[in-house]
């Protein structure tokens, strides 16, 4: 068996980052032959390897760039040192498959209220991994909840320290107070997040962003956060309302 296959099964439980690099196929004189396969973490790190020298190191920016655009790749590289691009001496030329295996998105959702339950309820039949966070350690007795949601009971300006927040998260602000939103939200805003939006009237959304920028909040910082979150649908019931939050973050996922 293939040990790569079996670390980056390892790196996916452990919701790492990491590209899967194939040499695809190959012609004349190559480092290594058609099926070397090697992985490139989101930290530069590599396993295993596709040729060394001029080649791999192509292949690992090749990697890092693919994991940030989330898209694959398949690219030739000629090892002919009369070619103005070659990457090696070697005198053949190699075609890489690049594909990324991004982590799981991740739905952070500040508020176990209504609204907040709902759209855990929805986002479990999808592909997401999905916490729950209230200041209320009894915020779910008595409640049902899927069991694929983790809870995690503690104030929102604590959140950095318990979750691993990074460009798959999806902050969903849907708190019972605009004071809890004042005194949590500097911190969410200090991480890398992909997205993050916040529920409200406008009136609201004005209060907490004016008392943010009296704390020190920087204004480009406030502005990252979308409010009133969710798509204009017309949204009535808090399952509607979960509905249109879900779209607009599937909808940013996608473009994004």
């Amino acid at each position: 068996m293939d040990t790569i296959y079996l670390e980056l099964a390892q790196a996916l439980e452990a919701r790492k980052p990491v590209c899967l690099c194939v040499v695809a196929d190959s012609s004349g004189s190559v480092p290594r032959p058609a099926g070397s396969k090697m992985l490139v973490y989101a930290d530069g790190l590599t396993s295993g390897s596709v040729g060394g020298g001029g080649l791999e190191s192509e292949v690992i920016n090749q990697a890092l760039e693919a994991m940030r655009l989330g898209k694959t790749k398949l690219l030739e590289y000629s090892m002919n040192p009369n070619d103005e691009n070659a990457v090696g001496v070697c005198g053949g030329w190699v075609i890489v498959y690049i594909e990324p295996q991004l982590e799981q998105p991740t739905l952070l959702i500040l508020g176990a209220g209504h609204v907040g339950l709902a759209v855990a309820k929805i986002a479990s039949l999808m592909d997401f991994r999905i916490i729950l966070n209230d200041d209320r350690e009894d915020a779910l007795e008595n409640l049902s909840v899927p069991d694929k949601v983790e809870f995690i009971a503690c104030d929102m300006a604590d959140l950095p320290n318990k979750v691993k927040i990074t460009p798959q998260t999806f902050i969903i602000g849907v708190s019972r107070d605009a004071q809890l939103d004042i005194d949590g939200f500097p911190a969410l805003l200090e991480t890398d997040f992909a997205y993050f939006g916040a529920i409200g009237s406008r009136n609201r959304w004005i209060h907490t962003k004016d008392a943010m920028l009296e704390a020190g909040v920087l204004p480009e910082k406030a502005d990252q956060i979308k409010s009133p979150i969710g798509l204009r649908i017309h949204a009535i019931t808090p399952d509607e309302i979960a509905i249109s939050i879900l779209a607009e973050v599937i909808q940013h996922m996608h473009k994004k």
